[in-house]
């Protein structure tokens, strides 16, 4: 296994983790797509994402991030916890939620960078991006 080239690993009965070593932004940004889908997921100092307590496989996971691909993606119709969006900065908690919202995704994601990132990544073969820890 090359952690340089793989992009998913199963570590633990239902747990994932994704490297797709690109920046905290576009990290963040697939994070909250992910969420946004029903994955349950958390960031580790920003340098992968995982997974966690999913009755899916890496396949599964690799078809989701080439739907994110080829879907155009409002990232204000994303739904995002207010306790997210209101912590990041001491005064948020007076502007009006869609606003915040708004000043975090610019602050925090970039979603065109992960998208351009993740075309990149998916070019491989699928038996390149994954290795299972059972």
């Amino acid at each position: 296994m090359n952690l340089n080239t793989t992009l998913v690993i199963k570590s633990e009965s239902n747990i994932y983790q994704i490297f797709p070593w690109f920046g905290s932004k576009e990290i963040n940004a697939l994070s909250l797509i992910l969420n946004s889908r029903g994955f349950k997921t958390s960031i580790d100092n920003e340098i992968y994402l995982s997974i966690e307590k999913t009755k899916i496989d890496c396949e599964t996971i690799l078809n989701e991030f080439r739907k994110i691909i080829s879907e155009e993606i409002d990232p204000l119709e994303l739904k995002i916890s207010k306790d997210l969006v209101y912590n990041i900065f001491k005064n948020d908690k007076y502007l009006p939620y869609e606003l915040a919202k708004k000043q975090y995704l610019d602050f925090f994601c970039d979603f065109d960078s992960m998208k351009r990132e993740l075309i990149k990544l998916l070019k491989k073969d699928n038996s390149e991006l994954y290795f299972c820890i059972y």
